[in-house]
């Protein structure tokens, strides 16, 4: 819990900055739910650093194929939406 919270204390500048530049920017053009970015931001930096330990438990090959098959179904759900 005490890496969790250093690592939370060093990116809380960075988090404040999009939070306050961006979040109100794209509040303000509808671009983004001020809701949705409360909770993604704590949950990435809770999930950080147990997904790098993760990336450093698996090899090299398994790692790759991991995230082809993330590329491909994220291309998978994107198709249905090109225009035409």
């Amino acid at each position: 819990m005490a890496e969790a919270a250093s690592i939370l204390v060093a990116f809380l500048p960075h988090i404040l900055v999009l939070l306050f530049t961006g979040a109100i920017a794209g509040t303000l053009a509808g671009l983004l739910g001020v809701d949705g970015g409360a909770l993604r931001v704590p949950m990435t930096v809770i999930t950080a650093p147990l997904g790098a330990r993760l990336a450093h438990r698996l090899s090299r090959v398994w790692l790759r194929r991991a995230f082809a098959l993330f590329l491909a179904i994220t291309a998978a759900r994107m198709v249905p939406r090109l225009p035409g």
